[in-house]
């Protein structure tokens, strides 16, 4: 009797949850094949059932586009409910690797919740699994990105195992780096309703990883003031120090943000476009431009409340403009009608702020960026 008593003792006690491990529930408007398994860490599908028949609606490429999956990850022992000690919960972890997710691979990603975590069933939220998207845009779509074209296997995921792995990169980049990878997904997943929210979203993405740049103030100064300064220092009396005094009270958090945006992109970041038209693309001669007017651009939004929604949002027709096209627009202020004539698009935004998120953890060495041979057909193929 006491044998079948510890026996059923075991077996419900195998029913809890695990006070080791955390499982969150996530998905995304693109679609992802495969899973990645570790010693610490599981994403893989979570099929819907089959009694459902909307469900194959959302395994194709549309606005009903999304496909969810369960996140598992270990994380170290602690006391249980029982010791007196606050349960920890894991949610804001999943949520940073979720935010990962949507960097890598260019695609929005949302999480919804714990539904198991320290030992305690949860409850996550069920209701962003409804929602529609735009399926033209990059970060929707079922296709490779221009940039960084990972393929959209949840076993890419190898490329950022020392962010899932909790191995350690580099605190100080770490700092930076978390906070702007979390902006940049908050601009996914605002775009489609929210284009403006979108847009500072990202804008304030690169401005948080420019500050990780270490640029002096005088490799941050224009060729205009560096002339004004250099005519200071040599015909005012005391011009070196007057110059020096100057140069500590400038506000150079534009020309950082668009310094670390320019050193990023290379040549042949220009030879590639979400753009369908030539037109519509990033322009080697006009992009430090560009990239200024869009500083300019959140800068006017947040000190004047002026709203610009209507101007970066592209037309749903699948072009995916990256810059604006049709002429200097229409409105009462002209030195806002230049602003908006040069920033780039949403579209241009993303792709920019993306690639140079990528590009510094790849130069950290928290990515894996190899292109394989396998890799490169895939991209190919999805050019074509």
């Amino acid at each position: 009797m006491e044998s079948k008593s510890k026996h059923e003792a075991v077996e419900a006690l195998s029913l809890a949850p695990n006070e080791y491990v955390q499982k969150a529930l996530i998905s995304t408007t693109s679609r992802m094949s495969g899973n990645y398994k570790t010693e610490h860490t599981l994403v893989a599908r979570a099929w819907p059932s089959l009694a459902d028949q909307s469900a194959r609606f959302k395994e194709h490429e549309g606005p009903a586009s999304r496909s969810a999956y369960v996140m598992a990850f270990r994380t170290p022992p602690y006391k249980g409910p029982g010791s007196g000690l606050i349960i920890p919960d894991y949610s804001y972890a999943a949520d940073v690797f979720c935010s990962f997710f949507c960097l890598l691979f260019g695609k929005r990603f949302d999480f919804h919740g714990l539904y198991e975590g320290s030992g305690l069933f949860r409850l996550p939220d069920m209701s962003g699994l409804g929602g529609i998207c735009v399926p033209m845009l990059p970060h929707n779509s079922h296709k490779l990105r221009a940039d960084y074209s990972f393929k959209l296997e949840l076993n890419e995921l190898y490329r950022i195992n020392k962010w899932l792995e909790f191995k350690c990169v580099d605190t100080s980049f770490e700092q930076y780096f978390f906070t702007a990878v979390r902006f940049y997904a908050r601009g996914l997943r605002a775009w489609d309703n929210d284009p403006e929210s979108a847009y500072l979203n990202f804008v304030t993405a690169g401005e948080v990883l420019s500050g990780f740049c270490d640029y002096s103030k005088s490799d941050l100064i224009d060729s205009d003031s560096r002339a004004i300064l250099d005519a200071i220092e040599t015909h005012v009396p005391d011009g070196k120090e007057v110059s020096k005094k100057l140069v500590s009270k400038l506000h150079l958090i534009k020309r950082r943000f668009v310094r670390m945006i320019c050193d990023s992109v290379d040549d042949a970041f220009f030879l590639r476009s979400e753009s369908r038209n030539a037109d519509g693309a990033f322009s080697k001669s006009t992009f430090e431009r560009s990239i200024a007017a869009a500083y300019d651009l959140r800068s006017t939004h947040v000190h004047t409340g002026v709203g610009f929604r209507g101007w970066v949002s592209v037309p749903t027709n699948g072009n995916n403009n990256e810059v604006p096209g049709g002429g200097k627009p229409v409105v009462d202020d002209k030195n806002f009608a230049k602003v908006l004539e040069r920033a780039p698009t949403l579209v241009g935004i993303e792709r920019v702020v993306r690639f140079c998120l990528l590009r510094l953890a790849e130069r950290q060495g928290a990515l894996d960026a190899s292109i394989t041979e396998e890799t490169a057909n895939a991209t190919s193929n999805a050019a074509a």
